[in-house]
């Protein structure tokens, strides 16, 4: 509880987030007796940011979307040791007398809610069976396989929103106040996710 007058600023220190301190990227392949498997894995390793996206804190940045329900934990009477501030539309920016003027009411900017944005994504997943050239040269045939294929197939995170971990963007990635090195603080994670995509087919060459 921050009473007002008292001087904050003096404890307040920078969080050092929004920043990619590993990228991983793994990529393999085998072939055995006819059967191939190609496994692609990216992800980063180490990146953590301070977001007021209403993805990750109730109503924060507005209430332009319905809590979640991962956000139901918020503060009451009866529920006072919440993961989140009692729900305040536009929290992040509606001043408070006695508080700083950036992140107000209910809550400020600390490391409680600093987001892991680390993961690892399965990014590809191949597996293909190419059958015996001795039974396909029979009909005119030099190469016929057969494959099928995964793509965006697992992901693991610890992403306390929902949001896609590769689409940390918004509405002003590319400049303005709520840009931070490339990361809409605002509105981070609004943004179309990547799909989870199946296909499978027949390569044939003559």
């Amino acid at each position: 509880v921050f009473e007002a007058g008292y001087p904050l600023e003096k404890r307040v220190c920078p969080i050092d987030g929004v920043k990619v301190k590993s990228c991983i990227h793994c990529e393999t392949c085998a072939i055995m007796k006819g059967f191939d498997v190609e496994v692609l894995f990216q992800g980063v390793g180490k990146r953590d940011t301070w977001t007021y996206s209403s993805l990750f804190i109730p109503h924060a940045a507005g209430a332009q979307m319905n809590i979640f329900r991962n956000q139901l934990d918020y503060w009451t009477d009866s529920n006072p040791n919440a993961a989140f501030p009692r729900p305040f539309i536009n929290a992040s920016t509606t001043g408070k007398p006695g508080l700083p003027s950036v992140g107000n009411n209910n809550f400020y900017p600390q490391t409680k809610y600093l987001q892991n944005l680390a993961y690892l994504r399965l990014k590809n997943l191949t597996i293909g069976y190419t059958i015996p050239t001795h039974f396909t040269q029979k009909i005119g045939v030099e190469k016929f396989r057969l494959y099928f294929s995964a793509f965006n197939l697992l992901t693991f995170d610890r992403i306390g929103g929902v949001m896609d971990p590769e689409l940390t963007g918004g509405w002003s990635t590319v400049g303005g106040s709520n840009s931070r090195n490339g990361i809409d603080l605002a509105y981070m994670g609004r943004a179309v996710p990547y799909n989870r995509q199946w296909s499978c087919g027949v390569q044939i060459t003559f």
